[in-house]
């Protein structure tokens, strides 16, 4: 399990850098179902990228993701849930308050989540008990807490780390 939460850490830094080398470019906007509810082309392509990179190197694991009506029930085997950039009006207007969340199950239990603030560059895991990350603990949300209504992707990060005892720990 640990080299799945290293891969992760490893994914979703990789993918605040893809974030932050298109952050000043200009964005095509979509409505999913209501005017508050947003995909822009960088979620999608986020999304496609660590999609990619999970299949590479786990081709047996599902995916349940915010875009491109990717599902899979997190109760059925390996599943990894992705949100590629939660906090999208955020990111739109401010290019701030956004943040990329993975959570990994096996079986319907949550074994790690991770959310990343790609601005501060701070990541937070919580879940599954790793040699070597016991640092301060921190009762926290994620850094967009209190800038938006949390997502899916939120729910199942906080889902995952509370099957492991529910605190995130900056990893």
């Amino acid at each position: 399990m640990e080299s799945k939460f290293e891969f992760a850490k490893q994914l979703i830094r990789e993918a605040g850098q893809l974030i932050l080398k298109h952050l000043s470019d200009e964005l095509v906007v979509e409505e999913k179902g209501r005017f508050d509810d947003l995909v822009t082309s960088l979620d999608k392509e986020v999304q496609d990228f660590l999609v990619t990179e999970i299949h590479k190197h786990y081709p047996a694991d599902a995916i349940l993701a915010e875009e491109n009506n990717l599902r899979h029930s997190v109760t059925d085997g390996k599943v990894w849930v992705l949100d590629p950039i939660d906090g999208t009006v955020n990111f739109i207007v401010q290019r701030d308050y956004f943040a990329i969340l993975i959570a990994y199950y096996e079986d319907g239990l949550g074994q790690f989540g991770l959310i990343y603030d790609v601005i501060n560059d701070r990541l937070f895991h919580g879940g599954g008990i790793f040699p070597g990350h016991f640092r301060r603990l921190l009762h926290c949300k994620a850094s967009t807490a209190g800038k938006g209504p949390p997502g899916r992707g939120v729910d199942a990060a906080y889902g995952a780390a509370a099957d492991g005892g529910g605190l995130f720990y900056p990893a």
